[in-house]
């Protein structure tokens, strides 16, 4: 792992075992821009808006959403069990091929 200065283009970026790395003053074109454009905007937001404080007392009241989580999973894997007893729902078509009727030719 050797440092090396250079690598074209006039970026004056570090080289590391032929991998350059990232600097502030790399050219910012294209989509890689804009990616990186909105990512630095949307870390600098949050970086202003959240505290760890806050962080921490969510973390702390965490446990309603999750067992409200873990309720509903819990009654979609329940639920068709329940719907196998009902008769009408046994009998109703289960694909829209079952809906189709045919088309029979009059003889008239």
């Amino acid at each position: 792992m050797v440092p090396s200065a250079g690598g074209g283009g006039g970026t004056g970026g570090l080289v590391i075992d032929g991998v350059r790395a990232p600097t502030q003053d790399r050219p910012s074109d294209g989509l890689s821009g804009a990616v990186d454009a909105i990512v630095g905007f949307a870390v600098d937001g949050a970086s202003r808006v959240l505290r760890p404080e806050a962080a921490a007392a969510v973390a702390t009241t965490f446990g309603f959403p999750l067992a409200l989580a873990l309720l509903v999973l819990l009654f979609l894997l329940v639920q068709s069990r329940l719907d196998d007893r009902d008769p009408k729902l046994r009998s109703a078509p289960r694909t829209m091929a079952d809906t189709l009727v045919a088309f029979e030719d009059d003889v008239r």
